[in-house]
């Protein structure tokens, strides 16, 4: 996955028009500004992130890898696992208890 994402340029992975960007904290909040969105940061967007990759089926190491986690502890706190997704890991366990 990671392999397909364009080469950062001179170490920076956000780009303008092929120029490297030295920091995108002044643009985000202007978006979210006018947005109409409060109390968000860049940072913010590392829980959906994870959660989405964990969703796209892969491994909390790579996941862990890609987000530049180091331990399991801090990687939890990033990584939520809704109601949704638990009852439905019961309803395809009891699926798989009944057909057998």
């Amino acid at each position: 996955m990671l392999h397909n994402l364009p080469q950062t340029i001179n170490g920076r992975v956000f780009t303008l028009e092929g120029k490297p960007l030295t920091e995108v904290k002044r643009s985000f909040k202007m978006a979210c500004k006018k947005a109409g969105v409060e109390n968000f940061t860049f940072h913010d967007l590392r829980h959906p992130c994870i959660d989405n990759w964990r969703l796209q089926g892969n491994n909390f190491f790579r996941i862990m890898a890609a987000s530049g986690h180091r331990t399991m502890e801090v990687f939890k706190r990033y990584n939520t696992i809704t109601q949704e997704e638990l009852k439905k890991l019961v309803a395809e366990t009891m699926d798989t208890y009944m057909d057998t």
